[in-house]
């Protein structure tokens, strides 16, 4: 599901923890911490490289993002005005309340957790949820989750249902995010296939 959001097929684009055997993944080290004070057993996070997707390890400046955005439109800039709303509003980098001004939206000030993606990351200790509401219980959480997330257009349902069926659980096994990246690299090779059966000739 998360390969499909950030449109990547490459697995190592996709941070994990536990990590397999010989991979790494930026900020992996934190997570660590995070997940361990936190009492999880897997997390998976996007692990792009800064940039546009053409010049990924090119951080780009705050004047070429604007530029960038002005030049959006339909729904790459529906997605660009998502991807920036549905940040967290703690995560907090040097040039969000320009991009939220750019694209006309509103900016929270709470509490600041800084994100430095040239430096050390600190991570929220807290949930981010209205402590007005009492959340739902992780069972149902997670199946409701799963569900949302299939019925939405533009979503990979191969991808959702290895995730629901290994990791999205109240309580996945210890072995959950290897099972689930072994289904997803043979997915991707299943995929790969055809293609390659085609340029073979």
């Amino acid at each position: 599901m998360l390969a499909a959001r950030e449109k990547t097929l490459d697995l190592n684009q996709i941070g994990r923890w536990p990590a397999p055997k010989n991979s790494a993944f930026p900020f992996s080290d934190v997570i660590e911490a995070w997940a361990k004070a936190k009492e999880f057993e897997g997390v998976v996070w996007a692990a792009l490289e800064p940039g546009f997707p053409k010049q990924r390890g090119q951080v780009p400046t705050l004047d070429q993002l604007l530029e960038n955005l002005e030049h959006l439109k339909g729904q790459n800039l529906a997605d660009a005005i998502e991807y920036v709303e549905k940040t967290p509003v703690q995560i907090k980098t040097a040039h969000r309340p320009a991009l939220e001004k750019a694209l006309a939206l509103p900016s929270e000030n709470p509490a600041p957790v800084a994100v430095s993606f040239q430096g050390n990351v600190e991570l929220p200790n807290d949930n981010l949820s209205n402590d007005n509401i009492p959340p739902d219980p992780p069972d149902v959480f997670l199946t409701r989750l799963v569900e949302k997330l299939s019925g939405q257009d533009g979503i990979d349902r191969d991808l959702a249902s290895i995730l629901a069926s290994s990791i999205l659980k109240a309580a996945p096994s210890k072995d959950a995010v290897e099972d689930a990246f072994s289904k997803i690299k043979k997915l991707a090779e299943t995929r790969a296939a055809p293609v390659q059966e085609a340029l073979d000739g």
